[in-house]
């Protein structure tokens, strides 16, 4: 146990980022104090904070000339195919990842699942779920998701065009709004909306 010196509260150490050059390893505040503490500082800096990042940028631009992130900007499908590679490279870490954080804490992992169950239960229209037919198109959908996964050897995913949980907009779970997506373009996507299905 520890007591943090911002909201004096006594916490496991687990609740305290590490820190080797401190006496006992963690910090002195709790990571939630931190947290708060680092948000305070940075929307009273903002500006300092963004010239830093972009002399930060600039000076590692000039010590690689190869890198040139802006080339990637003005080439969005360079872009994708770099975040493909990237995502390729690094799968079955992300992978591993993301079992470990699942196993470590199911309740957060299980309460994501529900939340994202709940959002697909409740953008689906009664008037679908009473119609036979939409309900079998959406079923052809998913195996056809199935039957590219098992040809391929590819995941593939069913996605949703306009997103159900989407920040600014939010789709239906309907047969028009799904669509096969690789299951790389599919996490690459996120809650987004495409350009052209926009």
């Amino acid at each position: 146990m520890k007591t943090c010196r911002t909201c004096k509260d006594s916490k496991p150490l687990g609740e305290f980022y590490r820190r080797p050059d401190s006496p006992d390893g963690y910090r002195n505040e709790c990571k939630i104090c931190w947290k708060n503490k680092c948000a305070r500082y940075y929307e009273n800096d903002r500006e300092n904070q963004r010239e830093y990042r972009r002399a930060y940028y600039r000076k590692k631009v000039a010590e690689n000339p190869d890198f040139q992130k802006e080339k990637y900007w003005a080439d969005a499908e360079a872009a994708r195919e770099l975040n493909k590679k990237y995502y390729l490279r690094h799968r079955k870490k992300r992978l591993a990842n993301a079992a470990e954080y699942a196993r470590k804490n199911p309740a957060k992992a299980n309460a994501t699942k529900k939340k994202y169950k709940v959002a697909k239960r409740n953008a689906c229209p009664p008037w679908v779920l009473a119609s036979s037919e939409l309900c079998g198109m959406m079923e052809d959908i998913y195996q056809q998701a199935q039957e590219l996964t098992k040809e391929t050897g590819v995941m593939h995913h069913v996605d949703h065009i306009i997103p159900i949980q989407g920040p600014n907009v939010c789709g239906l779970h309907v047969p028009w709004n799904l669509q096969v997506l690789t299951a790389s373009e599919n996490c690459s996507k996120q809650n987004k909306v495409l350009e052209d299905a926009a």
